[in-house]
């Protein structure tokens, strides 16, 4: 029940940013290693926010219990 409560505002943020997001049809120029690319500016922070929620919770949530490892 925890876990379904705290989940409940970042999927509203998530909503909310998304509906914001597709108002600002924006094109940026991405440059990364070995290639460029146009994408809209909502997409990319889409993308890298996504990616960084994935890479949070991997490393939150998949680390090993120093107790057990120590003891």
């Amino acid at each position: 029940m925890k876990r379904i409560l705290a989940l409940i505002p970042l999927v509203l943020v998530f909503v909310l940013t998304l509906a914001i997001g597709s108002q600002n049809g924006q094109l940026v120029q991405f440059n990364y290693l070995i290639a460029q690319g146009e994408f809209s500016l909502s997409m990319l922070l889409g993308f890298f926010f996504a990616g960084g929620f994935l890479l949070g919770w991997l490393v939150f949530n998949h680390t090993p219990d120093l107790t057990t490892v120590v003891g």
